[in-house]
């Protein structure tokens, strides 16, 4: 007995809380915690300890949490921890200490904090007693009585039968009764009658505490003259094997349809054992093992603790009595195994593995699991059947026996049917279930080896389909176990799955041992749990990326690490599946929906149906992204995640319409491309083959419908490339189109057959065509009509207003002649020889251009080579301007050829005045990998006092790199104020870009293949590797252990930029080393600090005064070094809007980098961000970049790409508007940091003029730092 008390836990839940003064905490059952509805229910804080038990045992905490328990009037909010105990609440000493709690047991009343609290106490549930809870919410009409189903929480392990009492607090508080009843409690569901006395409905919610069942004593049935009848149809006695089925099948149904059914077992009676010696025994197979020409293989029997061996005489006692086993005289033999049950017995095994090592496997495929229970769509009748000793019922063939034969303390015997633990038993057994059913299974009933379900949308036809298959069983020799059966019901449990009318759920059996799974503590045990997790992870949407950490840690040679990261995914999936959706069955009509997403490591797909107008879930789909997947663009995981989903749900929707939301954009992007290759090729031959819908997922903004057709991701190569490809077709076709000699239109590949020819221009026109196109030019056509008409050379007044090419003409004449009637000009060369240029028209001299620089056999070859190969055939007005124009603009010249002059701006440097201000970071490798796993070290120096931590790490991961950073820097020394580092994918991540915001510091990064803008870390790691170079083992394995060492060399060494030590720049102090003791210095007492006071005054003043010193010497080689580096400096000024070339010095794997194109452009100068660094944009649709000036040379065509002419006047008006203001950052030029630095630092974010002035917290110095700060 226990004293309970009234608990209000919601404004309509209350549970009884058994006050326990002996329990140190308050505790609260997890079913009672989780029926509390979700908008008032607390999140939980997962926790890591266990629950210790008055008698030793431990059980899991699934976390703690604050709740408002309501006694009476009083609101007491208290911490409690949920966990799987009997009580659904104990109020612990915790609670009442904190309360003041007084129980006076005598008038059944408690104080709480010195207040009487009306609340009855009152007696609980008894000893041995079961509660009996509601299976789901249940709404009982107004003055009328229901018949329910309750749940057991635990059966009593040696009753067979029980009382139910009512729960008087239940009954009182929703005013129904529930009648006391006798039940059979060999299972876990009982029937409940309970009336409803009230004129409104009543809810019983799911988990309800409605009834207590009190264990009986069993009574000899044969010392009483009581017949218990269970009358049908035709009135027959039901047989007692039969009775506990009828009962169980027949709660939920009416009166005829409980007749209907009766008469049905009845009939079929025989069909059911009527217990372990009634088993069936089918001739329709036989077992055979096949092991070729193997030798019979022996085994010694194992060592069986003498404990045990009555336990094996009594199974093979049984087996003998049942005619399942025989003795043998076989030359083969097996060892035993006996394997625990649940309830504590042991069951017989034969470990026949070397057995099944030799035997010719069958290939009998096995029904797939999703397949048969999305086979159940419309049914709302179910019946689950199952064989008794299903194995046990097919004979062994003959010649076989003997090789199951196995060994024991009494001798040995062998199999005369199937027995368990040979590797083809499966097969056989599914084989022989699908003959039996030949012709009902899917459409009558669903086979997975000896479980079977009978589904039916009506009762009179599920009726009828059971009885075909009770028949087919009768004629083959199988029995059914009627334990095992359940028949005619609302919702069943099969294959691990809950089945109702609305669809399929997970198995509260199993989804309870996944609640109460103890944190993992070795590999074996996240294996386990993530095998079964699995097996319902169409159950639970993103199951890949919950479940990423967890996998992460069964990656081969990973080392078994528990994290905060892992707990929170192992409680996430617990509570996934705790909280997983009921999936409805896919039905053959409706319209079938696919959303598909991806994230940075997974993607996941959803398959829903539209069903009476309401779309429902049928599955989920995810998995992780491979480590190459990871690295696509957003563009290419969401299409991935499309064609991943598709080919997932291929079954539900290959030959129908279906309807796929996704990125809009994306999909659009993917089947506009023209001629696609490699992946995307094979991605639109997939989705090709499917008849599908694509409709934008709301929530998503993608611009106008232009843009929809563009790439949606930003700075993808792969996206890139095959854009490039698609806009040099389009310009080539257009530029072919629009020079063409002759009104035709060319294909792309008639194109390409043009231009491959060798024949040159002019022999493939004639003299009528060149004539025809001359007399078409303006600036030509008045010189031949001059010189048809008359040979004198018309006056200076007739061409003075004409343009300045007939006037070059006219200035010519003489030079000019007619043959054929083509204009030539006749020009002597200096030695002597006469050359007849053609007079060229304007439609022709694009073609005589690209022919005399562009073709593959002249070369692109300079502007002066490129007239001296025109001038000997060719001539216009202005035609050597426009040979130097033309060159200029030839792109593949300038992303081959180099500038005049090497780029070169002068150097730029950073102001740092105190330690920790700035702080540069870098990473050295990949060494060989040491004796502790280590293959990097990453370096973190200080730019004022030059103080540089080495630390060594396995990898380079961004996880890695941050996790060292903080603990073992930050920590340390504190947060500086900014962090550079280069371009590194590590110091780029997410993860440290988050890091850095939450400690508030500000992140720049150097510009891309410019090393020079990271010149402190750059030198040191030179340093550090000729310092490893000189004491490490000839294998090398050994550098990290001396990184320590090191490490107090170079702190201990004078520098030359500051003439200090950096211990005593960052310490104040200089350190001792080994050689300090080899000689005693007396001691300087006046220099002894007498207290604390004065020890950190003299301190301060130490740092005051190498600081100063410190800032005074940087200058001198700085200014020294900064001048010798300007006089090679060669700037040039770009404008916003400028056209600009960059420097790509990237390789291309299997291609020299002597034979690439060391340019890429032409590119637009976007922004102006200091002297040194410019904001570029290489395409219509590629993201900007910051560049080094260093990078860039001038575009010198006078042409430009047309998608530079619409955006050229939005840069120039914006470069207008901010009028001098990029000027000013020359002011942050100045610096007493380290000379070797040439360019300014470019924040992460979107880069601003005026970088200092950026709002950021402020920080007072220490007042040793004095007042010389630069800010």
């Amino acid at each position: 007995m226990g004293l309970y008390l009234d608990i209000e836990l919601c404004s309509s839940y209350h549970v009884p809380g058994l006050v326990d003064t002996g329990a140190n905490i308050t505790l609260i059952r997890t079913e009672s915690f989780f029926a509390i509805p979700d908008e008032e229910r607390p999140v939980l804080e997962p926790v890591t300890c266990d629950l210790m038990l008055a008698n030793g045992k431990t059980i899991p905490i699934a976390g703690t949490t604050y709740l408002v328990l309501k006694v009476a009037s009083k609101k007491l909010k208290h911490k409690i921890w949920i966990a799987d105990i009997e009580p659904e609440l104990i109020l612990g000493y915790d609670f009442l200490e904190k309360f003041h709690c007084i129980l006076d047991i005598c008038n059944s009343i408690i104080l709480v904090n010195g207040e009487r609290v009306e609340s009855q106490l009152h007696s609980g549930q008894k000893l041995g007693q079961s509660r009996v809870t509601t299976r789901k919410t249940v709404v009982i009409p107004p003055c009328s009585e229901m018949l329910m189903v309750g749940q057991l929480t635990h059966q009593p392990e040696s009753r067979k039968c029980g009382l139910i009492q009512p729960n008087e607090q239940f009954s009182k508080k929703k005013g129904v009764a529930v009648a006391y009843a006798v039940v059979n409690t060999q299972n876990s569901e009982v029937p409940l009658r309970v009336v409803n006395t009230l004129p409104e409905p009543v809810t019983v919610h799911e988990n309800t505490t409605v009834a207590y069942c009190e264990p009986l004593d069993e009574v000899d049935e044969t010392n009483t003259n009581q017949q218990r009848f269970c009358v049908g149809n035709n009135g027959m006695d039901t047989p007692p094997h039969l009775r506990d089925l009828i009962d169980r099948s027949c709660i939920r149904l009416e009166e005829k349809q409980r007749q209907e059914l009766v008469s049905l077992i009845t009939q079929y009676g025989h069909v059911f054992s009527k217990g372990p010696s009634d088993m069936g025994r089918t001739k329709v197979v036989q077992h055979t093992i096949n092991t070729g020409s193997h030798a019979p293989i022996k085994q010694a029997p194992r060592r069986v603790p003498i404990s045990r061996r009555e336990e094996i005489t009594n199974h093979l006692n049984e087996m003998l009595a049942n005619d399942v086993v025989e003795p043998s005289c076989s030359p083969w033999a097996s060892p035993i195994v006996l394997v625990g049950k649940k309830d504590g017995s042991t069951r017989f095994c034969v470990d026949y593995r070397k057995l099944n090592d030799i035997t010719v496997k069958d290939s009998y495929p096995l029904p797939k699991i999703d397949e048969t229970l999305d086979m159940m769509g419309g049914s709302r009748w179910f019946s689950t059947l199952d064989l008794a000793s299903g194995y046990w019922q097919i004979e062994m063939a003959a010649a076989d026996r003997p090789k199951t034969a196995f060994v024991t303390h009494q001798g040995l015997f062998q199999f005369k049917v199937l027995p368990f633990g040979l590797c083809n038993a499966p097969a056989t057994f599914e084989r022989l279930m699908e003959f039996v059913l030949a012709g009902l299974q899917w459409s009558t009933c669903l086979i997975y080896l000896d479980d079977v379900i009978v589904h039916s949308h009506d009762f009179s036809a599920h009726i009828q389909r059971l009885a075909e298959v009770l028949q087919r069983f009768e004629q083959a020799g199988l029995k059914l176990s009627p334990k095992k059966c359940h028949l005619l019901q609302k919702e069943v449990e099969y294959l691990g799955h809950r089945i109702t009318p609305e669809g399929i759920s997970t198995d509260p059996e199993k989804i309870r041992a996944i609640r109460n799974w103890p944190v993992p503590q070795n590999l074996t045990e996240v294996r386990s749990f993530l095998g079964l997790c699995a097996y319902y992870r169409r159950f639970i949407k993103d199951f890949a990326n919950i479940a990423k950490p967890l996998h992460r840690l069964t990656e081969k040679n990973k080392r078994f690490n528990w994290t905060e990261e892992t707990q929170l995914a192992f409680q996430k999936l617990k509570t996934a599946l705790t909280e997983a959706p009921v999936l409805s069955f896919p039905l053959p009509k409706g319209q079938f929906i696919i959303d598909a997403d991806a994230s940075n490591h997974g993607l996941g797909a959803v398959l829903s149906q539209e069903q009476n107008g309401i779309e429902k879930p049928v599955s989920y789909y995810s998995r992780t992204l491979s480590k190459a997947e990871e690295k696509y663009c957003v563009t290419r995981k969401e299409l991935l995640a499309v064609v991943s989903a598709v080919k997932r749900f291929h079954h539900y929707v290959y030959g129908r319409h279906f309807l796929l939301r996704t990125d809009h954009g994306a999909l659009r992007w993917l089947l506009n491309f023209k001629n696609p290759e490699g992946q995307v090729a094979r991605w639109i031959e997939i989705l090709n083959t499917y008849d599908m819908g694509i409709r934008h997922r709301p929530g998503r903004s993608h611009g106008n419908a232009d843009a929809l057709s563009r790439r949606p991701c930003g700075d993808c190569a792969y996206c890139i490339r095959q854009e490039e490809k698609e806009d040099r077709t389009a310009e080539t076709r257009n530029e072919l189109a629009a020079n063409s000699p002759k009104c035709c239109t060319l294909d792309t590949q008639e194109v390409k057959d043009v231009t491959k020819e060798s024949k040159s221009w002019m022999e493939q026109w004639s003299l009528q065509e060149l004539r025809q196109m001359q007399v078409s030019d303006p600036e030509i056509q008045p010189i031949i009509a001059w010189k048809e008409q008359s040979t004198m050379k018309p006056a200076w007044e007739v061409v003075a207003g004409m343009s300045n090419a007939i006037r070059n003409y006219w200035l010519k004449w003489g030079e000019l002649a007619l043959w054929e009637g083509v204009l030539y000009r006749k020009f002597q060369a200096d030695e002597g020889v006469i050359w007849w240029q053609l007079v060229v028209p304007k439609s022709i001299r694009v073609k005589i251009l690209q022919q005399v620089h562009d073709h593959k056999l002249v070369g692109h070859l300079q502007i002066r080579k490129t007239l001296e190969r025109l001038r000997p055939k060719f001539y216009w007005s202005g035609y050597r301007k426009e040979v130097e124009e033309y060159c200029n603009d030839c792109q593949k010249c300038a992303s081959r050829k180099g500038a005049w002059k090497k780029p070169r701006a002068g150097m730029q440097t950073y102001i740092v005045g105190t330690p920790m201000l700035r702080c540069a970071l870098d990473i050295m490798g990949p060494l060989p990998m040491s004796y502790q796993g280590n293959k990097y070290i990453l370096v973190v120096a200080d730019y004022f006092t030059k103080w540089t931590e080495a630390f060594a790490m396995p990898d380079q991961e961004a996880s890695t790199v941050a996790d060292i950073l903080v603990k073992q820097f930050i920590c340390r020394f504190g947060i500086p104020q900014e962090l550079h580092s280069d371009q590194g994918r590590q110091f780029e991540s997410l993860l440290f870009q988050e890091m850095c915001k939450l400690l508030d510091i500000e992140k720049t990064r150097t510009t891309a293949f410019h090393p020079q803008s990271d010149g402190m870390v750059e030198r040191f790691n030179r340093t550090l590797e000729d310092m490893l170079a000189l004491v490490v083992e000839p294998n090398q394995k050994d550098w990290d252990t001396w990184l320590p060492y090191l490490m107090l060399a170079y702190r201990s060494a004078i520098h030359e930029s500051t003439g200090y030590t950096p211990s005593e720049l960052m310490l104040g102090r200089t350190v001792t080393l080994p050689y300090d003791g080899m000689v005693t210095a007396p001691p300087v007492e006046e220099d002894m600090p007498k207290s604390y006071p004065e020890y950190i005054t003299k301190l301060r003043d130490t740092f005051e005064k190498v600081h100063n010193g410190a800032r005074k010497h940087l200058r001198i080689p700085h200014e020294r070094q900064r001048k010798d580096y300007n006089r090679k400096a060669h700037l040039h000024q770009y404008k916003v809007g400028d056209c600009v070339w960059l420097r790509s010095p990237g390789r291309k794997k299997g291609l020299s980098p002597k034979l690439q194109a060391k340019w890429k452009g032409p590119c637009l100068i976007e922004e102006k961000l200091s002297d040194v660094t410019y904001r570029i944009k290489e395409g219509p649709r590629t993201k900007s970049k910051v560049v080094h000036h260093n990078r860039l040379k001038p575009h010198k065509g006078s042409s430009k790409p047309m998608w530079m002419t619409s955006q050229n006047k939005t840069f120039t008006s914006k470069a207008t508007q901010a009028g001098e203001t990029h000027l000013k950052d020359n002011d942050i030029a100045v610096s007493e940091s380290e000379p070797t630095t040439p360019d300014q630092p470019i924040p992460d974010s979107k880069v601003y003029p005026n970088l200092h002035l950026r709002p950021r917290r402020q920080r007072k110095p220490p007042d040793h730092y004095g007042s010389n700060i630069y800010e």
